[in-house]
């Protein structure tokens, strides 16, 4: 291996955990200003197109994440994607606001970010699978605590729980694809 190739393998794991932190911080970042954004979206009718066009987004990134960077071409993995993706769709049908479904999804993708990120820091599954876990969930609640200590923002236990279904929905995804990336190599 050559020096450079070594010098990459050191800096990639911590490239993982820079980009990580850059999309949380963005969330908490963006919280003072996320109601208007809504309420923006909602007064030109565009909310539920927006909801929509993230969930193809984060659907379509998926899409390629599992055929393209994983090249992961087993129907039993698809299947398990399927039925993530059933499973939101049923927990979606169930919210109230359209809005609310971006719990599932971001909180999915930072999931999925986080355990990508300590990975490589972590050779076996049980410390990764609890650590990705307990900061997940953890990251989830601190954005509802964050919420007290902001105008027009408030706490709320319904959207802890949906923060924490969103991160064991990414969880779930991110270590079948894991494991299924490892079976093939």
């Amino acid at each position: 291996m050559s020096q450079a190739e070594s010098r990459s393998r050191r800096i990639a794991p911590v490239w993982r955990i820079v980009v990580t932190g850059a999309v949380v911080l963005s969330e908490y970042f963006s919280l003072p200003y996320s109601r208007s954004a809504v309420n923006y979206l909602q007064s030109r009718h565009w909310l539920v197109s927006a909801v929509l066009l993230t969930d193809l987004i984060v659907a379509a990134g998926l899409a390629w994440l599992t055929v393209f960077y994983l090249k992961i071409r087993s129907g039993a993995a698809y299947a398990l994607l399927g039925a993530v993706a059933l499973v939101f769709g049923l927990l979606a049908r169930g919210l109230k606001a359209p809005e609310e479904v971006t719990h599932f999804i971001q909180w999915g993708v930072v999931a999925m970010l986080v355990s990508f990120s300590v990975e490589p820091f972590m050779s076996a599954l049980r410390p990764l699978v609890a650590w990705a876990t307990v900061v997940s969930f953890a990251l989830g609640a601190l954005d509802e605590i964050v919420q007290l200590f902001l105008p027009n923002r408030y706490f709320q236990w319904r959207d802890v729980g949906m923060n924490v279904i969103g991160a064991a929905l990414g969880l779930a995804v991110y270590f079948t694809l894991r494991a299924y990336r490892n079976r093939a190599n």
